[in-house]
């Protein structure tokens, strides 16, 4: 038996869960960590703004999550995880 071949795998197990648990409290106190695929369909919903280049960031205009939508984010979430194994 030669052993354990991959030392960095279980680093990456442990912080995906990490991650996994930080966003699904981002979720569940109703803040947005992604845009979903599916609430931009096309580019004439993206919002009408002008890029700022000194900002690493676009502003956007989000909805308050509902309980339902937080239901579905972190479902997403679990989704997003089991892909990864």
């Amino acid at each position: 038996m030669t052993g354990f071949k991959n030392k960095h795998l279980l680093k990456l197990i442990t912080d995906t869960l990490k991650m996994r648990k930080i966003r699904r409290t981002r979720i569940k106190n109703g803040q947005y960590v992604d845009i979903g695929l599916d609430e931009v369909e096309t580019e004439a919903q993206y919002p009408k703004t002008t890029i700022d280049p000194t900002l690493d960031f676009i502003e956007w205009e989000l909805a308050e999550m509902t309980k339902q939508r937080k239901k579905a984010l972190i479902k997403d979430e679990w989704k997003s995880l089991m892909i990864l194994f």
